[in-house]
């Protein structure tokens, strides 16, 4: 039983009791109401609880309990594991990372607490904090398992050290050689350094001990060109898609289809494995085009509709200012990051999702309209977030297109922010969101010509209202504009950014900070003409796309006049 040290402070439990009636029908944890409502400040009989709705999967309610404990406790109260695991389950994993580490003061190499932590900063690109964690698990455990040893190796590649996380793949491939994601993850890394032969190699290798990985064979076809030479192998994989019966393999291997199709310059084909996948995708998370536009509708109601001048106390978290390139997927936000980046005064912290998950927790409501309130909470978990990164600059960038949809909420819990929303040819832009396989289930809309253009029209419908609610607040760039005079469009960007100009950020092949976005090839390479043109290539063979977006051209013209 743990101690409790401050049995004479008053505990708020009358949320707690507000909500124990959906429980009376839960024998075990209807015990701990009986007994909670008897010791009100017992520590065990709080944490009893916690850990009652942590087990029935009730994670806000375990949240709850395990702040209330630690309330009472600070020390070593095993509230910290419970609070942690919560706000895991609530898929808050900055903030369950941060938790995390506050219990490892108190219970330094505790494996539960370790555990969040790689799995939470896995979860939300907190490389170093994984890095951190696993480290100590090796040394608490004297070795890692074969997870773990891949979770490793993927950390050091978004870390940009791509030379240890090969050491570490090899080394989980030594360890356990049967286990079949680190052939994948090794062959990604492969891949990564352009060396697509060894890459070819291990994602073979990880179909062969596991012949129903369908993401591998995707990726091997994403690195071998095919010709009229390899019909047995094309026949293998469409014998396999045909087969398959679990739905993301049938869409990795449509995607592969594609990709094949493609390169034997079948459009046709390759436009119609798009279409089949897509459509498969959207049915797999049930995707409904018209909830996509009542929450953009719902964006304007729940979020400030004006600048509030709002003044925060500068904490030890918040000395960093954050640049924020947001836009469509695929519309140049990479390389954008990366000349931005390029910059002596700028760290990339490539797409981070701190905001939507600081969104959450805030509870902003078009109920409740407490903006004040809900953006300093916002503040505070989107710092806490970045001060767990390894920021040495004044400035860091934030590039997630989607953050768009919360630039109100942004600008205003975040002053000091700066914003820069970038566009690009409407076709170029959404044909190249229809073919790429995005894997989030927030990016639904792409994998259907309809949704695709309307999504399009809703975003730059959100843009116009942005810009007539906070008119210079941000600013507005064109990706064709920068690929055509990147030097005046970067000088621009940087007076707007109050920074000074560094003829580095128009050369974006010279920074030396790894792109792990889908945009690789393009934001690593000189700044070129021409990549906007491919989907006149398969213009007709998407029909709805192209009629869709032509019914917008007057609005799109616009934008590029």
């Amino acid at each position: 039983m743990i101690e409790n040290k401050n049995l004479t402070k008053k505990i708020n439990w009358l949320p707690l009791v507000k909500m124990l009636p959906a429980i009376e029908q839960d024998e075990d944890l209807h015990k701990s109401l009986i007994l909670f409502r008897q010791k009100p400040s017992d520590v065990a009989i709080i944490n009893k609880l916690a850990l009652g709705y942590l087990q029935k999967r009730r994670f806000k309610e375990a949240r709850l309990c395990a702040r209330e404990s630690l309330e009472f406790d600070k020390g070593r109260n095993m509230a910290w594991v419970i609070l942690a695991k919560a706000l895991f389950g609530l898929s808050l994993f900055p903030r369950a990372t941060f938790m995390a580490n506050k219990g490892l003061k108190h219970f330094p190499g505790n494996p539960d607490l370790l555990e969040v932590i790689v799995f939470s900063s896995f979860n939300s690109n907190l490389a170093q904090q994984t890095v951190k964690a696993l480290n100590k698990l090796k040394r608490r455990n004297g070795k890692l398992n074969s997870e773990q040893l891949n979770i490793l190796a993927i950390s050091h590649q978004r870390l940009g050290d791509i030379k240890s996380a090969i050491k570490h793949a090899r080394n989980c491939i030594n360890l356990y050689p049967d286990y079949p994601p680190t052939y994948n993850t090794l062959g990604n890394l492969y891949s990564f350094e352009g060396k697509k032969e060894q890459a070819m190699l291990h994602y073979a290798k990880c179909v062969e001990l596991s012949p129903a990985s369908s993401q591998a064979v995707y990726n091997f076809t994403r690195n071998k060109k095919f010709n009229e030479n390899d019909s047995e192998l094309v026949k293998n994989i469409m014998e396999q898609y045909h087969n398959a019966e679990d739905v993301e393999d049938k869409i990795y291997l449509g995607f592969a289809l594609s990709k094949i199709s493609e390169d034997l310059k079948d459009f046709e084909s390759a436009a119609n494995f798009w279409i089949a996948g897509g459509r498969l995708h959207q049915k797999r998370h049930n995707y409904d085009f018209s909830k996509t536009i009542s929450e953009f509708k719902k964006l304007r109601e729940i979020f400030p509709k004006e600048n509030l001048n709002l003044s925060f106390k500068k904490t030890r978290g918040d000395q960093k200012k954050p640049i924020f390139i947001v836009g469509m997927p695929r519309s140049g936000t990479s390389l954008l990051e990366q000349m931005v980046s390029n910059h002596s005064a700028v760290t990339g912290l490539g797409e981070l999702n701190f905001v939507s998950e600081g969104i959450s927790s805030a509870a902003f409501s078009e109920v409740d309209q407490d903006f004040e309130r809900s953006c300093a909470k916002l503040r505070e978990y989107y710092f806490q977030a970045i001060s767990m990164m390894d920021v040495k600059t004044e400035f860091f960038t934030d590039k997630l297109p989607s953050n768009i949809r919360f630039v109100s909420a942004i600008l205003n819990a975040m002053p000091e922010a700066k914003i820069i929303s970038i566009n690009r040819e409407p076709e170029a832009v959404c044909f190249s969101c229809f073919l790429h396989n995005f894997p989030a289930e927030g990016l639904a809309w792409t994998f259907d010509q309809y949704s695709v253009a309307n999504y399009y029209h809703l975003q730059m419908r959100h843009l116009e209202y942005l810009k007539n609610k906070f008119k210079d607040q941000f600013i507005d760039v064109h990706y064709e504009n920068i690929i055509d005079n990147p030097e005046e469009e970067m000088q621009k960007i940087l007076r707007y950014c109050e920074l000074p100009f560094e003829l580095a950020v128009t050369t974006p092949e010279t920074n030396t900070r790894k792109v792990l976005t889908a945009s690789v090839n393009q934001a690593t390479q000189k700044i070129y003409k021409g990549s906007s043109e491919k989907w006149k290539t398969f213009e007709p063979y998407l029909p709805v796309l192209f009629s869709e977006l032509e019914k917008y051209k007057p609005v799109s013209l616009k934008r590029y006049s």
